[in-house]
């Protein structure tokens, strides 16, 4: 089992991998609960949060990560994952969670959830879906992607929209 500390350093670490998708309000609620739970002050260092590759988790995260216990996540068998699944779904009040590996990944599952063959997501120009994921959407959802000018906050206004 994960102590409360450890799990919300390693949801820090996991919200803050790569660039959060302005689709998706469970990652925008996540990412304001780990600010709120002050995870940021166990890192004594500058957090670089342009991808998943760049961030680098401070020893307190390793350790965690070490110390996690782990099963096979495709039996379903990993209690770990298990566990901050359940936790989510329960602090968001979803029915269930499901963790992803990479921001990428989840902003991909996202956009597929929610569009059809054939529809757009409006997204800002600046944002990593739209200039980093290589068009995964478009490629495996026939999904448009439709890029609008963004604040330096990468917000759009709705009068863009």
């Amino acid at each position: 089992m994960l102590s409360k500390e450890s799990l919300f350093k390693w949801l820090f670490f996991l919200a803050h991998s790569s660039t959060v998708n302005f689709l998706d309000p469970i990652t925008r609620k996540l990412q304001t609960a780990v600010i709120e739970h002050k995870c940021w002050h166990a890192m004594n260092k500058f957090i670089d949060y342009r991808s998943d590759t760049v961030t680098q988790p401070s020893a307190a995260m390793k350790q965690a990560i070490i110390e996690a216990v782990v099963g096979d996540d495709v039996y379903g068998e990993d209690p770990t994952v298990i566990e901050l699944q359940e936790r989510l779904a329960d602090q968001f009040g979803k029915q269930a969670g499901l963790f992803f590996p990479s921001g990428t990944q989840s902003n991909l599952v996202a956009m597929l959830s929610h569009c059809q063959r054939g529809e757009e997501v409006i997204t800002a120009q600046e944002n990593h879906v739209f200039t980093y994921e290589a068009r995964g959407a478009s490629v495996l959802g026939g999904i448009a992607l439709h890029p609008i000018s963004s604040s330096n906050y990468g917000t759009v206004s709705p009068a863009e929209v």
